[in-house]
């Protein structure tokens, strides 16, 4: 049997603790190779060109160690955890799309709490769009400008795929769907954060966005990495584009902040924990 050294007391808790730190999937597959490596010395031979570093490459993670079979010791390097097959995993993320010439509609909305009050207002009856936008919170010296973030709202509310729309009269009328409702019924704050997440993480420019700004990706967060993913070129020029940026930045960072999906921002990263450790939480 071999022993475990690490590089520092911060790795050391987190190979020894992973329950207090990584999702069940990371936990569940991390153990296995712990006890093979623990039993074994390795698993994969080691790259003599790394100094005789190996590395263990799962479904969730990568794993790097240097075994030395004559004192029977292990020394574990470092541990990186693949968020985005994470983020497949949990939130049931498509990532099939193969329409890429397909021009997606940027929405330029309020920030997600104000979102989860829209769907309990279309809920409790309120679908006109001047009194979605006021009892939002908007104000205008004329009507229109108070019904145009009513409309900005439910645009928001149909690509995020939290409502359908159907045609009465001259006038567009939301009706949630399944996960909206699910969000405009509960009470429980963390059940909307995770509804609304899986939403939005299956909204191809969210999910483009958080992929390139990952660990595994090479972007920094920023308003030129969000224009140069979700935009075509000659649509980053217009008037309402710098608007309809600022509504994916607030949208990730929320994402960012309520489920600790990591991303690259300029200087280092948000990380805090994933949550969903019962997936059937999510599930419709």
């Amino acid at each position: 049997m071999f022993n475990f050294e690490y590089l520092d007391a911060e790795l050391k808790d987190k190979l020894e603790n992973p329950e207090k730190h990584y999702p069940d999937e990371v936990c569940q597959e991390l153990c296995q190779f712990i006890e093979i490596l623990r039993k074994d010395g390795q698993v994969r031979d080691p790259d003599y060109f790394r100094g005789n570093i190996s590395g263990i490459s799962g479904k969730t993670f990568y794993l790097q160690y240097i075994s030395d079979f004559h004192r029977k010791f292990i020394k574990i390097i470092d541990i990186e955890i693949k968020t985005v097959e994470l983020l497949r995993t949990q939130f049931s993320i498509q990532d099939t799309w193969d329409d890429s010439d397909v021009i997606e509609v940027i929405p330029q909305c309020d920030p997600p709490p104000k979102i989860i009050k829209a769907l309990k207002l279309i809920l409790n009856g309120i679908v006109d769009s001047y009194e979605l936008g006021y009892e939002l919170g908007h104000r205008g010296k004329e009507r229109r400008y108070i019904s145009r973030h009513g409309q900005y709202t439910r645009q928001a509310l149909e690509v995020l795929k939290l409502v359908e729309c159907r045609k009465e009269g001259r006038k567009l009328v939301p009706e949630l769907t399944a996960r909206g409702e699910r969000i405009a019924k509960t009470d429980d704050e963390q059940l909307q954060h995770k509804l609304l997440t899986v939403a939005m993480l299956n909204y191809r420019p969210v999910w483009n966005i958080i992929n390139a700004t990952t660990e595994s990706g090479k972007d920094e967060f920023d308003d030129s990495t969000i224009q140069r993913i979700a935009f075509p070129e000659e649509f980053r020029t217009a008037n309402t584009c710098d608007r309809r940026t600022s509504t994916l930045k607030t949208w990730i960072k929320w994402i960012s902040s309520t489920s600790g999906i990591p991303i690259r921002l300029p200087g280092g990263y948000i990380q805090l924990t994933l949550f969903s450790q019962n997936p059937s939480d999510i599930q419709e």
